[in-house]
């Protein structure tokens, strides 16, 4: 599987940019915002993705988070939901707009995307209000995890930064209690 890719952006079109990798162009499909956000972006970028394979195609998806990465592979997770409507999702609405639209139950929010209905719209807000009411306590999550390693001793500033990292390398279904260990181990093996 493709986890990442990085290169410099050699084209962008209206859904898609290609990334030049040491000579080999990758087409990876992006949500609208990040086509924004890439255009005239000189230099290297680097892209989360999120590999499909169909039939006799491969198809790269790409992300500038992993916030955005994970609420796309929930999204493919709902029935009725494909990677052109979760694209378009992530176009219209940023991860926490989404969030609250799911947790609130906001269906008209959800079916003024164009290509969603009111049918899919419930199915999403049925199928991922529990995982994603998880994500709208992350805030707390991240400032509890970061309070623990303080209390421990850790500056403000390290214990924020191994806080992020871990839960960018391990997702946020994980407990403050292991955020709080895992933090420990890096801090600990850093003063080494």
């Amino acid at each position: 599987m493709i986890a990442r890719i990085r290169g410099m952006i050699e084209d962008i079109e209206d859904a898609s940019v290609v990334v030049d990798v040491g000579g080999v162009g990758y087409r990876v499909f992006v949500p609208g915002n990040i086509i924004e956000s890439l255009s005239g972006l000189e230099g290297e970028v680097k892209l989360l993705t999120h590999l499909q394979v169909k039939d006799d195609e491969m198809i790269l998806y790409g992300f500038l988070s992993r916030d955005e990465l994970e609420i796309f592979q929930a999204l493919l997770g709902v029935s009725g939901v494909g990677a052109k409507i979760a694209l378009g999702i992530l176009s219209s609405l940023k991860p926490d707009e989404l969030r609250s639209a799911v947790v609130g139950g906001d269906i008209e929010k959800l079916t003024s995307i164009k290509g969603l209905g009111k049918k899919t719209a419930s199915r999403i807000i049925l199928e991922l209000g529990e995982r994603l009411v998880m994500r709208v306590t992350l805030p707390k999550v991240f400032e509890d995890a970061i309070e623990g390693l303080i209390a421990l001793g850790y500056g403000r500033g390290d214990s924020e930064k191994v806080v992020k990292k871990i839960l960018d390398e391990r997702g946020v279904n994980i407990t403050v209690e292991d955020i709080i260990k895992d933090g420990l181990r890096i801090l600990t093996s850093k003063s080494r």
